[in-house]
């Protein structure tokens, strides 16, 4: 007789690792964001269920693919993470389990901060919801573009921004549609020129800098979706730990 085992999915030997840092049971308000095929963008708020310094397991009522991609925010502190998808459990009447990898782990997003793994102790083979993993050692091998490297430190996010416009005495009002550590893409009711530079404001935590215009801007139906730049260095703007860059 044969016996059907619990199904699920994870991702190869690329994401299995040692397990590191002690999971727990722990509900936490987040949100996650992704865009889909189409490019619509999807928020979906919920709760984790088990997490560690390294990711979190979490319930879905949507199907999502392995190494899918999103921004997890944690709704009780005001933070985000970049974060992927690693493993996925089977079916529940309330939505899919999955296993999701923080990028950049270690900031003590969900309440949890990364220790020192120790080397000693083997995982399980029936753990769930498997490894959650920080590192990939296996990105090494082939070198990524620059393309690749570009959308790696993108992390979809939608807050509102502030524009101050030289002798104008009102700023303007808008909100991202994607950030990174270097700038973000920001939508605004009107157009700016590339080149033209402003202040960008972040009103949750009043911060501002000096950005300017990568490229023309392009229309959708929300307004003038506008690429800048900062002009100083300024990683810790938006609030959010990025990943490292890829070399």
């Amino acid at each position: 007789m044969t016996v059907k085992l619990r199904e699920s999915k994870r991702l190869g030997s690329r994401h299995h690792e040692k397990r590191r840092g002690r999971r727990m049971n722990s509900r936490v308000p987040v949100r996650l964001e992704w865009e889909d095929e189409s490019g619509k963008r999807i928020t979906v708020e919920g709760h984790t269920r088990v997490v560690n310094p390294y990711g979190c397991m979490l319930v879905l009522a949507e199907s999502l693919d392995l190494e899918h991609r999103l921004a997890l925010s944690n709704l009780a502190t005001d933070t985000s993470n970049a974060a992927i998808i690693v493993w996925k459990g089977n079916q529940r009447p309330d939505g899919w389990e999955y296993g999701v990898e923080l990028v950049a782990p270690g900031n003590g997003l969900l309440g949890t901060r990364a220790v020192k793994p120790i080397s000693h102790v083997k995982p399980s083979p029936y753990a769930k919801p498997g490894s959650i993993s920080g590192v990939r050692p296996a990105l090494t091998a082939r070198q990524p573009t620059a393309e690749q490297r570009r959308r790696a430190q993108r992390v979809l996010l939608r807050m509102p921004v502030l524009v101050h416009i030289a002798n104008k005495p009102e700023p303007i009002k808008g909100f991202t549609h994607t950030v990174s550590a270097t700038g973000a893409m920001i939508i605004l009711p009107e157009g700016f020129a590339q080149g033209t530079k402003f202040t960008l404001e972040n009103p949750k935590t009043q911060q501002r800098v000096e950005v300017h215009v990568v490229r023309s801007p392009q229309m959708n139906q929300e307004g003038s979706l506008i690429p800048v730049e900062f002009l100083s260095p300024a990683p810790l703007f938006w609030n959010i730990v990025f990943p490292p860059n890829i070399n």
